[in-house]
């Protein structure tokens, strides 16, 4: 009897609690914190009465500012810089000064060319399984900023090896970081976009892959081509991209 005296003062402190502040500042910030898609969807309650809402009807009602795209425009630069680490490799291969890093043997030479080439995607893959659980945990953010970390330093690391063996560790190590950033930069995109042109800025997004492309051709026509500078140069200039991606995301 005293239990069921108590349940409906329970009922309505638990009513009370469920109820959350209809503030733009606490909508945007639990989107920083990088939300997972259930979240996302997760009904708001008001004390007035007033009928539910989620977060995707709130950034529809948002009108589009210059916010959105330095979102979009900041994922971008993000996703560019993992086509740069990604068609460098095949510049970096072919050019006549990185042929001292193979050895002699023509077999043997082919073996580990390919074996630096591989080394990327498998990065990719060990990359890619990881950053969905330090995602849920972290958050999209830090995780992003730890992968653009990644490829920045391994990509700066790599103008430094002195031997085809530790240049494939840092090739690897590069690829863990860019397996990381897709998932993270899409699932970003995804989350923190108005949902009726959502679509829209995921396609920009994408985009800046073809740019990351043409950065890396015309860089490579430039040092490698007209001034016949090393690779390790070429190398260095091709980490760019993610150090300013990693500056952009802070």
């Amino acid at each position: 009897r005293q239990f069921g005296d108590a349940a409906p003062r329970m009922s309505s402190v638990a009513s009370e609690v469920e109820v959350v502040d209809e503030s733009q500042s606490s909508i945007q910030s639990a989107m920083q914190r990088g939300s997972s898609d259930g979240e996302s969807k997760e009904l708001i309650h008001f004390a007035d009465g007033r009928s539910n809402r989620t977060i995707d009807s709130f950034l529809d009602d948002l009108p589009l500012t210059w916010h959105q795209w330095s979102i979009v425009l900041t994922l971008g630069v993000a996703n560019s810089s993992d086509a740069v680490e990604i068609i460098s490799m095949s510049y970096i291969i072919a050019d006549d000064s990185f042929e001292s890093m193979l050895p002699g043997d023509h077999s043997q030479s082919e073996a580990e060319a390919g074996f630096l080439t591989a080394s990327v995607y498998f990065g990719m893959l060990v990359g890619g399984l990881l950053v969905g659980f330090s995602g849920d945990r972290l958050g999209r953010k830090y995780t992003l900023l730890l992968c653009l970390a990644c490829v920045t330093i391994a990509g700066i690391f790599s103008s430094f090896m002195p031997s085809i063996a530790l240049l494939t560790l840092m090739r690897c190590l590069c690829g863990v970081g860019v397996g990381g950033t897709v998932p993270s930069i899409f699932t970003l995109g995804v989350e923190l976009m108005p949902q009726k042109r959502r679509g829209y800025f995921i396609t920009v997004i994408a985009f800046f892959w073809v740019v990351g492309a043409l950065y890396s051709a015309v860089t490579a026509i430039i040092l490698l081509s007209y001034l016949r500078l090393s690779w390790r140069v070429y190398a260095l200039v091709s980490a760019f991209p993610a150090a300013f991606g990693f500056f952009l995301v802070t």
